[in-house]
């Protein structure tokens, strides 16, 4: 196993794993807040886009993807 693949390997899976644990957090909080998102009926407040369906996967994939460069420049 070269470096390149042993490293590409380590970074695919930990990104999916903080992916999917994102993923996670937002389906539990989405179904949690569902009745009170009903009553709201606002899907774009800051506060329920932010936290709920598919935009926090983006922000840890943004998030890890920034912590992998900034370790690559900063070492």
């Amino acid at each position: 196993m070269t470096r390149k693949r042993w490293l590409l390997t380590k970074l695919a899976v930990v990104g999916a794993a903080s992916m999917l644990a994102a993923g996670l957090m937002s389906w539990m909080l989405t179904w949690w807040a569902s009745p009170i998102d009903t009553v709201n009926a606002s899907r774009f407040s800051s506060l329920v886009f932010d936290t709920s369906y598919i935009a926090p996967i983006g922000y840890a994939a943004f998030a890890f993807a920034l912590g992998v460069t900034a370790g690559v420049l900063w070492r």
